[in-house]
């Protein structure tokens, strides 16, 4: 994870966590709308089950997610993730045997 090469590079768990949110902000010129929590401000934000100024590893324990104002738990975040899965493979398997007849048709025609 970025933050915690960051953290060994020798900035606080705080300074590495700043760099990635409020300090984003900052360099997209819009420092009252990214990378802070506010009123008008445009907030998606993780849940952890640990601190991460205490440890930035905390930053993978994540109890739930709340992106544009709806709440997703951990198990909910993982089925999306075991749905994503089991479609990517479908349709890798599908293009697999496209791509056989097609490579193989591709093929003849050049001869």
């Amino acid at each position: 994870m970025l933050l915690q090469l960051f953290v060994r590079a020798g900035l606080t768990p705080y300074d590495a966590i700043s760099a990635a949110t409020v300090n984003v902000g900052k360099f997209l010129f819009k420092p009252k709308t990214i990378g802070v929590i506010a009123p008008g401000a445009q907030a998606d934000l993780i849940l952890l089950k640990g601190n991460p100024l205490e440890d930035v590893k905390n930053l993978s324990q994540i109890a739930g997610v709340m992106r544009r104002g709806r709440w997703s738990s951990q198990q909910e975040i993982l089925r999306g993730l075991d749905d994503m899965v089991a479609q990517y493979k479908e349709g890798a398997s599908t293009h697999d045997d496209h791509s056989d007849h097609a490579g193989h048709s591709r093929h003849e025609d050049q001869s």
